[in-house]
């Protein structure tokens, strides 16, 4: 909550300029889970 509130005050902006690596094992289990395996997500998915 807090890096999204200074994120709102402190706009960034972004380019396709700089690479940018999305590193799957930064994120949790438990977040993918609840993304993808819980009801609700297998409603929202399709």
């Amino acid at each position: 909550a807090k890096r999204r509130k200074w994120l709102e005050e402190n706009p960034e902006s972004s380019s396709n300029d700089r690479l940018v690596v999305f590193d799957t094992s930064i994120v949790p289990w438990w977040a993918w889970i609840k993304r993808y395996h819980l009801q609700e997500a297998e409603k929202l998915n399709g």
